[in-house]
């Protein structure tokens, strides 16, 4: 035992060893430092040297010499003390040009994202920041891709950014530099691409050539990609008019595999070039197109499984079944288009085109669609103005299938009560039919024919089909003019009931029965009666502008409508539009005095406008007359004003917008009818990030307007009205290059004879420049630039026109935001001149007062009268 304790005495002390300086000893930092490779082997010193910490010596010395000149440093002639205390793992790598060119990579498609996601804040100066240094960081990078010797590495996905952003140069100069590597195996599909791309910038020979080397580096394997190709090449042939080229291509395919749009753009190729018998043979290739889709039988078996009924009903509306029957629809209609297209040229007869048709689809998987073609043949037939032909066509349906019947049933109701208005009315129905052969006859038996009989084939397509609203609304008719006015309302009330908003049922319910339950009984016991509207004797005086079409179109409808007598004093420059339009009153069979025109200069519009039997006037032209035409009026009978006068309209644009459809949209705003048109869009606020592009494509779209005879169908602009306003029109644009203007475009006259003036477009215009404020009434664009919404809002009314006015952007919120802010009579969104009769037209300030179209047009031509009745109390018994 004491020698077991004496043997332990001689280890005693090494577990002493103290720790907490350890972290600071040079060998135990070199091995954490250098933690991922081999911990460092330290061996015994050698002889040729010592620690740093002694003094320097000769190799041959016993002990240091004393002197310094190499500053303490260590002998060491090979630097191995370097190479002992770092680590080859911790020395920087050098870059590779793939690495340097991933990470410029990355750093494009960053800023990409970054632009896409300021432009989403509309934020829009930083999304065309980064798009910029995005685009130049992308050029730098096809440099040093090409001095790598790496240009097969492009980045195919900035090709496409390209593309959405309509930057078509750039996207076809990349894909030209990757394609420019032959060993690209990829090659045929970014062919594809430059075709698409020149597809869109409207150069379709160029596209072809593309996709052909397209199809020639196809394999094929790659069937489906080589039919795309085709396809597209067959709808670039159609563009350019080589419609026999553009027929093979699409007969190509559906010989490759049937389509149903490829055959229907072949039979379109055919029927532009009248060849009937291919007509006929892609006709019967559209037929066999298989869907591969399954029956919807599967679906209804009905059994005792309640589970199997529910999936089975849930399967019946799931999104795979929506989509087939998305398919069955659109083969469907895109057979009874093509049917109703080729029918009246394959045969000699209407009727035998539409046999052939028949018979073709009833022996194929469509064989229902052959009643539809059946009706569609007799609508053919009325609009040809056959109406025996058609009742003939319509009457087959008897006793055959419910829905079918019921609109063939339908249609049948709506032809007789068509001849019994005639006998009532006394209008003339051969204006609407070209009877055959025995017309006499044939016209006197439909003449026979009655609302009884149109009412049999009402009830009948009501039995065949409840839910058939015009069946309804055919019945309620048919029971009005046998004065069944309860019964009628029933019938509306239950169309109502499938449709609360089908149109001719709300009217006539509105307009024929609301008056059966007009009275009403107040507290006194006196029964009253509010009768409608009563138009009194009234005569109108229309006084044109340079462009009569205004006046005619609106006008004088009006007051014939409204049971008044129109008189129409011309422009004096364009008399003659207004002559012909009373002859041809009169060839319509208006009686004497209903349309009467009295051109002259300005003493005969004075002599309307004072004359006291004369109750309305309504006159279209500039503010300076507007106001005499006014003043007369109420100097006279203070007969009431119609005036639609002068306009200086603001199209704004908003850099969301798109560019190419609203240069096209202010270009057609402004030069319509050579500019001489009262609501024309002449001040284009453009915002400021697009503004250059805006004028520069502008400008380019006035040069290629063509100037000339208005008679050519390819003239775009024709002459002004005279010369006093082609003169007027050339010393504004004189005005605006001496106020500061830019001149872009045009500005001079076109040639010697007639008044032609060049499509003119300023830039750089200001809002107090003379073309900026005065009415110039020719095709003198005006291109201003603003930068906040509040800015042009304001600007927009600075002005003492008010008659329209544009905004174009994609953001509706900051449309409805400015449509509330401009004083103008009528705003347009993403559109321009888009008049519909039922909208009414008319202007704020000193562009006129009152509405032309619409109810508000019409109670223009209208007096008011109420009339009152007392009516015996009834006596309950």
């Amino acid at each position: 035992m004491a020698a077991l304790m004496d043997s332990n005495r001689t280890y005693a002390g090494y577990n002493d060893y103290s720790t907490s300086d350890v972290s600071q000893e040079d060998y135990f930092r070199e091995v954490r430092r250098s933690s991922y490779g081999p911990r460092l082997v330290y061996q015994r010193s050698g002889t040729a040297g010592r620690p740093g910490t002694g003094l320097l010596r000769p190799m041959t010395a016993v002990r240091g010499a004393g002197y310094s000149s190499a500053a303490r440093q260590s002998f060491d002639p090979l630097n191995m003390s370097s190479a002992s205390r770092h680590h080859p793992l911790d020395a920087e790598k050098e870059e590779t040009p793939e690495d340097k060119i991933k990470q410029a990579e990355r750093r494009i498609m960053t800023l990409i994202e970054e632009s896409a996601r300021a432009a989403c804040e509309k934020n829009y100066k930083v999304a065309l920041e980064r798009a910029r240094e995005a685009s130049s960081r992308e050029r730098a990078l096809i440099r040093l891709q090409e001095q790598a010797g790496l240009s097969d590495s492009h980045n195919i996905d900035l090709t496409f950014a390209y593309s959405n952003s309509e930057l078509y140069t750039e996207a076809i100069a990349t894909y030209q530099a990757i394609t420019r590597n032959r060993n690209f195996s990829n090659s045929a599909r970014l062919k594809v691409n430059i075709g698409n791309v020149y597809a869109k910038m409207a150069q379709p020979s160029q596209a072809v050539k593309m996709y052909r080397m397209a199809l020639d580096q196809t394999t094929t394997a790659q069937k489906h990609l080589r039919i795309k190709i085709m396809h597209n090449i067959g709808m670039l042939f159609v563009q350019m008019g080589r419609l026999e080229e553009a027929a093979n291509s699409f007969e190509w395919v559906m010989r490759e595999k049937p389509d149903l749009k490829a055959g229907m753009h072949a039979i379109l190729c055919h029927f532009a070039l009248s060849h009937e018998d291919q007509m006929k043979k892609v006709f019967l290739e559209l037929l066999d197109v298989p869907l591969h889709i399954e029956h919807d039988d599967k679906y209804s078996i009905n059994t005792d499984d309640i589970a199997a009924n529910i999936l089975n009903e849930v399967v019946k509306n799931d999104d795979l079944s929506k989509l087939e029957r998305e398919l069955k629809a659109n083969a469907e209609k895109t057979i009874l288009n093509a049917a109703n297209l080729i029918a009246p040229v394959i045969e000699d007869t209407l009727a035998g085109g539409f046999a052939w048709c028949v018979d073709a689809i009833k022996s194929s998987s469509y064989a229902p669609l052959a009643a539809n073609l059946e009706i569609n043949k007799a609508m053919v037939f009325l609009h040809n103005r056959e109406v025996r032909m058609a009742i003939d066509a319509l009457k087959v349906f008897d006793n055959q299938d419910t829905k079918i019947n019921s609109s063939a049933s339908t249609v049948l109701s709506f032809i007789h009560f068509l001849v019994r208005i005639e006998i009532v009315l006394h209008v003339d129905l051969s204006r609407l039919t070209l009877l055959t052969s025995n017309s006499n006859k044939t016209y006197h038996s439909l003449q026979r024919g009655e609302y009884n009989q149109a009412e049999t084939y009402s009830d009948a397509a009501k039995n065949a089909d409840g839910y058939n609203i015009a069946a309804y609304v055919n019945l309620a008719a048919c029971s009005i003019m046998k004065n069944r006015l309860d019964t009628a309302k029933e019938y509306l009330l239950s169309a109502l009931e499938n449709d609360p908003t089908h149109v001719q049922a709300l009217y006539n319910l509105d307009s024929r029965l609301s008056n059966s339950d007009a009275s009403s009984r107040d507290g006194s016991g006196l029964s009253t009666r509010t009768s409608p509207r009563t138009h009194g004797d009234s005569v109108q005086n229309g006084i044109g502008s340079a462009h009569n079409h205004r006046l005619l179109r609106t006008d004088s409808d009006y007051t014939n409508t409204s049971g008044n007598c129109v008189i129409l004093k011309p422009a004096e420059q364009t008399p003659l539009t207004a002559l012909y339009i009373a002859q041809l009153t009169k060839e319509a069979g208006f009686p004497p005095g209903v349309v009467n025109v009295v051109p002259g200069f300005g003493d005969a519009g004075a002599a309307l406008v004072h004359h006291p039997h004369v109750d309305k006037v309504a006159f279209t032209g500039s503010t300076e007359v507007g106001k005499l035409v006014q003043k007369g009026a109420a100097e006279s009978n203070l007969k009431r004003t119609t005036l639609e006068l002068g306009g200086k309209s603001p199209n704004i644009i908003f850099s969301d917008s798109d560019i190419n459809e609203a240069v096209e949209t202010a270009h057609f705003g402004l030069f319509f009818n050579m500019g001489q048109c009262c609501c024309a869009g002449s001040r284009t606020y453009v915002e400021s990030s697009i503004y250059d592009e805006f004028v520069e494509r502008s400008a380019a779209r006035a040069k290629a307007r063509t100037v000339g005879n208005p008679f050519d169908m390819n003239i775009e602009s024709g002459p002004q009205i005279d010369e006093e306003q082609m003169n007027k029109i050339l010393g504004m644009v004189e005005k605006g290059k001496s106020e500061g203007a830019k001149l872009v475009q045009g500005g001079s006259r076109v040639g010697e004879k007639g008044y032609f003036i060049a499509p003119t477009v300023f830039a750089d215009v200001k809002d107090n420049m003379t073309i900026a404020t005065d009415e110039i009434f020719g095709p003198v664009q005006q291109i201003l630039k603003f930068d906040k919404v509040s800015e042009v809002i304001e600007r927009a009314n600075k002005t003492d026109y008010g008659l329209a006015a544009a905004v174009f952007t994609k953001d509706i919120d900051k449309a409805n935001y400015i449509v509330q802010g401009l004083r103008a009579g009528t705003v347009w969104v993403n559109t321009y001149n888009a008049l519909a009769t039922q909208v009414p037209f008319g202007g704020y300030k000193m562009s006129g007062m009152g509405r032309e179209l619409g109810e508000y047009g019409l109670e223009a031509y209208t007096e008011v009268k109420s009339v009152i009745t007392k009516v015996p109390e009834k006596i309950v018994r």
